[in-house]
């Protein structure tokens, strides 16, 4: 029986080497590879360690004199077109190519197709009903059950929805309280209502509207005259303190017989009245700027006063106004005219 001598020269040191024994009784060599991460390399490596730098984030294996970088050019193989599947129907099965950003685009597009009429193309709401367009097709639902609003637009009840609308309640409004008294109650320690003066005369339409001019005169809408009239009624007064015959009444105890009041704006004569200390037949007659046609008068007939308030005389600014007596023998007589000013 003839007998093997086999001798092995290592000629490197490799990682963890060691000798063993194994199962038949012969020595052999053992190699155990150290993995390693960390942000700098392993000190004392040995051949075939393996370290994940974790900065540069790269796997890295020692070749027994420097640290060698595993597939340095993976990446930049990934994007040559050899490596690149620009298959848009991804029907290649293969799992060695990547598949290009197009190409997986048009593959998803192809599988979302919409048709023209699910796109949703207007929604409106008109205060009790919600529309919706969609394409072709549209569909509605009244809403008007599900309201809960205190302001309703103009003439309707479809509630307010923009600020530009004409709204109403039909309940008490408060500001500054939480329980109004009044339709529009105020309540405030400062400025509880600022009306802006206006250069322009509004144009009026009801009964009631207000507005305050740039010299700070309050006018309201007369509907029964049709002109905005002060706010602020004048009364203008002439008298007589004896028995009077067919002659002027002094104004403001004037020793002028013929004197008269001259307006500082444009003016509206509303109202008139006579009085006298007996009972008498005469008329009072208010002239103007000297003239002897009238352009108000009340007549008595057997009466000691008698007075109108419907009157609707215009007098201009600077125009002055005066009185006449005509009548025989009454006694005292007193007139007295109302004005408003006028816009």
């Amino acid at each position: 029986m003839s007998t093997i001598i086999i001798l092995v020269f290592q000629t490197g040191v490799y990682a963890q080497e060691t000798m063993a024994i194994n199962h038949k009784g012969t020595q052999v060599s053992v190699r155990n590879t150290i993995v390693t991460s960390a942000p700098i390399a392993p000190s004392d490596p040995l051949q075939n360690d393996i370290w994940f730098d974790t900065v540069a984030e790269v796997t890295k294996i020692y070749n027994g004199t420097v640290w060698l970088t595993i597939n340095l050019d993976a990446l930049s193989k990934k994007e040559d077109s050899v490596n690149k599947s620009t298959d848009t129907n991804l029907a290649d099965a293969t799992n060695t190519k990547f598949p290009t950003e197009l190409a997986v685009k048009t593959y998803v597009d192809t599988k979302f197709t919409a048709s023209v009429d699910d796109d949703i193309t207007a929604v409106s709401f008109d205060g009790a009903n919600l529309t919706v367009d969609e394409g072709a097709t549209s569909f509605s639902t009244d809403l008007s059950s599900l309201k809960d609003s205190d302001w309703f637009q103009e003439a309707s009840s479809n509630t307010a929805t923009n600020i530009n609308q004409n709204i109403y309640t039909m309940g008490n409004v408060g500001i500054g309280t939480n329980s109004p008294n009044a339709q529009l109650d105020i309540e405030s320690t400062g400025v509880p209502l600022n009306i802006k003066p206006s250069t322009a005369t509004p144009t009026g339409t009801q009964t009631g509207q207000i507005f305050m001019d740039d010299e700070g005169i309050l006018y309201t809408y007369d509907g029964s005259r049709s002109k905005w009239l002060s706010v602020d009624r004048q009364n203008l007064t002439w008298a007589r303190g004896i028995i009077a015959t067919n002659q002027y009444l002094t104004a403001h105890n004037s020793l002028s017989s013929a004197n008269g009041y001259r307006m500082l704006r444009d003016a509206t004569i509303t109202g008139i009245t006579a009085q006298a200390n007996a009972l008498g037949s005469w008329s009072l007659l208010i002239l103007k700027n000297n003239s002897s046609t009238s352009i108000a008068y009340i007549t008595l007939s057997g009466e000691a006063g008698k007075h109108a308030r419907n009157l609707n005389v215009d007098i201009n600014e600077g125009d002055y106004i005066q009185a006449y007596c005509l009548g025989l023998l009454v006694s005292n007589p007193l007139g007295t005219i109302e004005f408003a000013w006028r816009k």
